[in-house]
């Protein structure tokens, strides 16, 4: 089980949150950043309806569905590149792309940020180069570029800084000439529990031009249900790091709440609605959609197939949890079988898994496992370039998706 098993293996190695709802889409309300917020299922008190484990779709049942005609998959980099655990991408608006690596597998060490050119060709100098604690979970983890990147050329990356404690931080650099420079502090969130494990580490910008972060619960489910706590949830940032005033928990950074160990998130470019992935304890990883001060679930007592009352139930649900990680919304033209889509990695497999979204963009109209190549997978990353073409992580290797247009 790569969750806890893997030492070495990333953070989202033993996790999800364990609520559930059912399989049509749920009501929503519309949130200030454009994100929809589901409903939870409520009895006439009010309060949210146990699911079992067949109310939800499980990814682990589905049908396998092969490549689309005419589309490749093909290795862009790897360690003949010098590339060893690459764990997040984020292009750049002229094709460039930025890979960071995770940085060994225990204690302090270097962990190195590679620039490709929209070739794949890797810069011979690192963006950057950071001191990081790679314990376990722990690492070089996510990155994003600013929307105004061709203004301020900002980008932002997630790392755990080594000390006593350590402190996954949230840094900014300012691109210049193809390295980082004046890294400036964002956020930083102490480990409280001392915890290698259910780091999060995602980071991306969302279509009201606010920084959102995914953060892991330290292995302390109890900080999951405190809104006042940054672990376990979904948080909200102005660019500047500063909390906004429209936040559901302000002056707490919280957006969202109840998560375990969301690895990855993302928008969905036509309705701004936020999706995230989160890795369950042996059972129930998630595919969430994810409202502004929603909460999902996980805390003290969690069962395994039901849903907290006063939580929202998630819209995929793994009962053989495979460590679910990267996760977009299809929305391009180059790979048209697989538009209005989400595909989602789990790393404990490398599978890649296409759901296909319901009409009005708010659930799952259906689940299946796509047959990659012998020999490739979908591990810690997907991300989706300019031209519409996929990348994909799989440590050591990036693969190049393109093609079906």
């Amino acid at each position: 089980m790569i969750r806890c098993l893997a030492l070495v293996l990333l953070m989202l190695t033993a996790c999800g949150s364990a609520a559930n709802t059912t399989a049509s889409p749920p009501a929503q309300t519309t949130t200030t950043a454009g994100q929809s917020a589901p409903a939870q299922a409520t009895t006439a008190a009010g309060q949210s309806t146990p699911a079992t484990p067949a109310d939800v779709p499980d990814p682990a049942e589905a049908e396998q569905e092969p490549l689309p005609d005419g589309v490749r998959v093909q290795p862009i980099a790897g360690e003949q590149q010098g590339v060893s655990f690459p764990v997040a991408i984020a292009f750049l608006p002229d094709g460039r792309w930025l890979v960071t690596e995770k940085g060994g597998y225990g204690g302090p060490t270097e962990a190195q940020i590679h620039l490709f050119d929209r070739g794949g060709q890797k810069q011979a100098q690192p963006f950057a180069t950071l001191e990081v604690d790679s314990t376990f979970e722990r690492g070089l983890l996510g990155i994003t570029a600013d929307p105004q990147f061709a203004e301020n050329h900002y980008v932002y990356v997630y790392y755990s800084k080594p000390g006593e404690p350590v402190v996954n931080t949230t840094l900014r650099y300012t691109e210049r000439d193809g390295i980082g420079t004046e890294p400036t502090v964002i956020f930083e969130a102490p480990v409280l529990t001392g915890a290698g494990n259910h780091n999060g580490g995602n980071l991306h910008f969302g279509p009201d031009g606010k920084l959102y972060i995914s953060i892991g619960e330290n292995a302390r489910p109890a900080f999951s249900q405190d809104p006042q706590s940054p672990y376990g949830k979904i948080l909200r940032l102005n660019p500047d790091g500063s909390v906004p005033e429209d936040n559901p928990f302000a002056p707490a950074p919280t957006w969202a709440y109840g998560l375990r160990n969301p690895f990855d998130f993302t928008f969905d470019a036509q309705t701004g609605n936020l999706w995230a992935t989160d890795n369950g304890p042996g059972c129930d990883d998630e595919l969430n959609l994810i409202g502004k001060g929603q909460n999902y679930g996980w805390g003290p007592g969690n069962q395994c197939g039901r849903v907290r009352e006063g939580s929202v139930g998630p819209l995929l649900r793994w009962s053989d949890p495979e460590a679910v990680t990267g996760v977009i919304v299809y929305t391009g033209d180059a790979i048209a079988a697989w538009k209005d889509s989400l595909l989602i990695c789990a790393y404990s497999g490398g599978a890649l898994y296409r759901a296909r979204l319901t009409p009005d963009r708010r659930g799952v109209a259906d689940v299946k496992r796509v047959a990659l190549p012998e020999g490739i997978g979908c591990g810690t990353d997907i991300e989706v370039a300019q031209d519409g073409s996929i990348y994909m992580n799989e440590p050591p290797n990036i693969y190049h998706i393109s093609g079906g247009g």
